[in-house]
């Protein structure tokens, strides 16, 4: 497959400007909304009251630990990775086990209530936006340099934003999924469409994804609206079917996205020129992929890396750039307070300085 010579790599912070909230937003609202900040005064009675103090038993014990701790991805691999045990224990004993079953109720309770919530908090204002044209026009940046060919966008977020963009740009959009909205990652036969202008790789799932049974393919749901409608019950019997697919953790699960996980890492060996914006690394197997990636380009190279992110960042993305730099690579890091005159994803796209140096590294061997 042929990949277009710049690459983007998206994380939380490249749909900022749409107000979608990274983890530490999401992670502010839960303490409000579930009340990890402070023990309830009461909890509602019922499966739900039940299901909210498995979390905050959870939340309250690794905060002894770590008084900082508000990790709402690793919260989230917790409990489903206590949940997948409890199957397992059930299954290898052969016997009712009440308590068993009850703990379980409670973590399939609490996943389905945090994931219900985080659906509300990811979900685009669409109507609002269309009155920001600015805004659409702004990330109508990424389509800059595709002179004519593909754009590759690589993203961990789960939001609709680039397939909505799309729509209002009114270009085509690949995103691995056939005619009937079934996932076909192998043959990418819509990746070949005349006149395609986005490639999109979703490597953390999407707001939109779901299963049709356990061992069918994963499908998408048309529309935000639709999938609003999956989590008007208060609990969900059966919590992986026909509700999202966004889940922290769970895309590991997915052998469907270990093909997109190969692509990325084609693709960056291929390019000429790669974009990270608002994404700190912190997937460890995205980090590899993208470190062994770029490892292989040439040396001495025009080839380069961008990197835009916020003032501050984490210590993954600060080993990430030792590492790359000891390679003998060029990163150029933006922030949202210096070098590209504090332009932010996607506007820093047209900042000068910014589109020179991209426009040198389009030509290199």
């Amino acid at each position: 497959m042929k990949f277009s010579k710049l690459i983007y790599l998206l994380g939380a912070g490249a749909s900022v400007d749409a107000q979608v909230p990274d983890f530490n937003r999401v992670w502010r609202d839960f303490e409000q909304h579930f009340g990890w900040s402070q023990k309830f005064d009461y909890l509602p009675k019922g499966n739900s009251g039940r299901a909210l103090d498995v979390v905050w038993n959870y939340v309250r014990d690794a905060q002894l630990h770590d008084p900082s701790f508000n990790d709402f991805e690793q919260l989230c691999k917790d409990l489903h990775t206590e949940y997948d045990m409890c199957l397992k224990n059930l299954t290898e004993t052969l016997r009712t086990d009440e308590p068993l079953l009850n703990r379980m109720r409670s973590l399939m309770r609490a996943e389905f209530s945090i994931r219900r919530r985080f659906v509300d908090l990811i979900e685009v204002d669409f109507d609002d936006l269309l009155h920001r044209g600015n805004l659409i026009e702004q990330y109508s940046a990424i389509l800059d340099y595709a002179n004519g060919h593909a754009v590759d966008i690589f993203t961990l977020n789960n939001d609709l934003l680039v397939e909505w963009l799309c729509k209002q740009w009114r270009v085509s959009l690949a995103d691995g999924f056939d005619d009937e909205g079934v996932m076909d990652p192998d043959t990418w036969a819509s990746y070949r469409r005349i006149g395609l202008q986005i490639r999109m790789y979703k490597l953390h799932g999407s707001i939109n994804w779901y299963r049709k049974d356990h061992n069918g393919p994963i499908a998408k749901w048309p529309s935000q609206k639709s999938i609003r409608g999956l989590f008007k019950r208060e609990t969900a019997e059966i919590p992986l079917l026909k509700i999202p697919l966004i889940w922290p953790g769970l895309y590991d699960e997915m052998p469907e996205i270990a093909t997109w996980r190969r692509y990325l890492h084609e693709a960056l060996i291929r390019a000429r020129c790669v974009v990270i914006a608002g994404y700190n690394l912190r997937d460890p197997v995205i980090r590899k992929i993208v470190e062994n990636a770029l490892s292989t380009w040439p040396k001495p190279t025009q080839r380069r890396i961008f990197i835009v992110c916020g003032s501050t960042y984490g210590k993954e993305l600060s080993e990430f750039i030792q590492k790359i730099n000891s390679c003998g690579h060029t990163i150029t890091v933006g922030t949202n307070s210096d070098t590209f005159k504090g332009g932010r994803f996607p506007a820093v796209l047209r900042v000068p300085e910014f589109r020179s140096q991209v426009e040198t590294a389009l030509l290199a061997d």
